[in-house]
């Protein structure tokens, strides 16, 4: 990323008024008050100013979104340590593929991936489970970081009829498990009979959204560190990552 300027005046992030700051799809966004523009990116290939991208989302604040650091995306991998090799996350896939056998077989479920960290472990999984299922997917977020079902924001909610049937959640991780919450209150205000979810990880933590929070069907058990790959991400990147690794010194 180039450096940031207003008013021909060289400025670090830092000196922004920025009120919050988040990832997506590997740009990195800032919430700027209108008031504080013109903001310019001086690029670091060539010899000019180019403007950022601007979105505005109200009278007062826009969203200026700079392209993601290539070069730095490739270091942080490089870098990175890795906490589980293949071999491993697999045999943990295989084991909990016969824990959710056991408990499923033989209740005709409905299968959901929540995207996008669920994709790749629950495509791994399915490939285990050798009895009639449905599979699906689900996109949701918390809107305004409330945490009940009812105020999930949904990017794509069920398309099946949730009602008397066994419901099972598939998700990357369990980290302070808010969103996975709302997502079964949801199902089961759906009236779906039973709801089980199964997380490839578990990060061991105290932030957990209510005490001894859990799931039915776990894979490992993770330091509280920033991991990525096998679906989870870094910056929208390395969810294809051949392991699961966590960022160099965090």
């Amino acid at each position: 990323m180039g450096d940031l300027y207003k008013n021909n005046n060289k400025i670090g992030i830092a000196d922004l008024p920025v009120d919050c700051k988040r990832f997506n799809r590997g740009l990195q966004l800032l919430l700027i008050p209108e008031d504080e523009l013109p903001i310019t990116i001086d690029s670091t290939t060539q010899d000019m100013y180019v403007p950022l991208l601007i979105f505005l989302i109200g009278p007062k604040e826009v969203f200026c979104a700079m392209s993601a650091d290539l070069d730095h995306i490739r270091q942080v991998f490089e870098e990175a340590d890795c906490l589980f090799t293949p071999e491993q996350i697999e045999s943990a896939i295989e084991r909990m593929a016969a824990e959710i056998t056991e408990k499923l077989a033989r209740k005709n479920p409905l299968v959901f991936a929540v995207m996008n960290g669920g994709l790749v472990f629950c495509g791994k999984l399915l490939t285990h489970l050798h009895f009639p299922l449905e599979s699906s997917y689900l996109h949701a977020t918390r809107y305004r970081n409330t945490t009940s079902g009812g105020e999930l924001d949904w990017k794509v909610p069920p398309a099946q009829d949730l009602n008397d049937r066994s419901v099972l959640i598939i998700d990357d991780i369990l980290d302070e498990g808010h969103t996975l919450a709302a997502i079964v209150d949801y199902c089961k205000k759906a009236g779906a009979q039973e709801v089980y979810t199964a997380v490839l990880v578990n990060k061991i933590h105290d932030r957990k959204f209510f005490p001894d929070q859990s799931c039915d069907f776990v894979g490992i058990e993770c330091e509280d560190r920033y991991i990525f790959g096998y679906g989870m991400d870094y910056q929208g990147y390395w969810r294809n990552a051949p392991g699961i690794f966590a960022l160099k010194g965090h």
